[in-house]
């Protein structure tokens, strides 16, 4: 049961037990209330400002804890205060006090809502009796006051781009593997990924030639790539080619086949570099050495790529 009212009439002696139950009846009703409207929440807030070095004032403002106490002020509050050892950020909570005035026979019979300021090293949990209204952070000189939905400042870092046109090319008899181009270009900046769009050309033992785009990126190492290559040969219909190998393939022969790739330079730079490899199926060995290469074989690049990196 709960405390609902009392029964007055005309001649009966109040006692502190009515008045108590009196008390009592109205301060679950409102305990109930407000856990309806949601506790651990501020109704109006509290504004804090700085004053001085080592604190605070926290200006008029009403908010629930958890335990439904009302933590109210009705004039600004002076706090000194400090951030927790240790901690760049801090914490300012409001906890409900009960003030206790109007001595009788040396006894207090007066209770007042009140609130007492603290600084926590961590955000209150779920139930606790304190209740965060800002957020501090540690300078040279002391501390800033921040609000609590405001992340710690953190510099993001920028993105920064580079961008251009690597042109290779080459004629002549060439062992199957080998490296047939490369160039090699600086950046001012450590790249996380470069994209390329590319032309490829070769005339042995016919001409065909594709475009192709394809992207890679080095981090986690030793980095991931991938090429989409449309090809064209002869007077059939346009085929794909899709590689992990690099951003880059063209068929140049049944067993051979034309790689275009770019891998990273330390410290900071990139290389593109053409190669001719075995044609194989994915997971194949295109390290094979394929027995006396390809001849006469004439190959063009012309890749566009664009690096990314902070």
């Amino acid at each position: 049961m709960r405390p609902a009212r009392i029964r007055v009439f005309d001649g009966l002696r109040v006692s502190t037990e009515h008045v108590d139950h009196l008390q009592d009846s109205m301060r679950s009703s409102v305990a109930e209330l407000r856990e309806a409207v949601g506790l651990g929440r501020i109704v109006r807030p509290f504004a804090v400002t700085p004053d001085g070095d080592g604190a605070v004032v926290v200006g008029p403002g009403l908010a629930f804890d958890s335990r439904g106490e009302r933590l109210t002020l009705d004039d600004p509050l002076r706090a000194e205060i400090e951030v927790p050892a240790g901690s760049d950020v801090g914490y300012l909570c409001l906890v409900h006090e009960d003030v206790e005035d109007g001595e009788v026979e040396g006894q207090p019979t007066l209770v007042f809502d009140s609130v007492g300021v603290v600084v926590r090293d961590a955000l209150p949990g779920a139930g606790d009796e304190a209740l965060a209204v800002a957020r501090l952070v540690r300078t040279e000189d002391g501390f800033d006051i921040g609000a609590l939905d405001a992340p710690p400042p953190v510099a993001a870092p920028a993105l920064r781009f580079a961008q251009g046109v690597a042109r290779l090319s080459g004629e002549g008899d060439w062992p199957v593997p080998a490296t047939v181009g490369r160039t090699e270009i600086e950046l001012p900046f450590v790249p996380a990924s470069v994209s390329c769009v590319a032309h490829l050309s070769a005339t042995a033992p016919e001409a065909v030639d594709g475009d192709a785009h394809g992207e890679v990126t080095f981090e986690p190492a030793p980095g991931a790539r991938f090429g989409f290559t449309t090809t064209r040969a002869g007077p059939g219909p346009p085929a794909t080619v899709v590689t992990d190998w690099g951003v880059a393939e063209l068929p140049v022969g049944a067993e051979v086949t034309l790689l275009a790739d770019v891998t990273a330079l330390a410290p900071v730079g990139i290389a593109i570099e053409c190669s001719l490899v075995q044609a194989a199926p994915p997971g194949g060995d295109r390290a094979a050495v394929l027995e006396g290469g390809i001849n006469g074989l004439a190959w063009s690049a012309a890749i566009g790529w664009k690096a990314t990196g902070t």
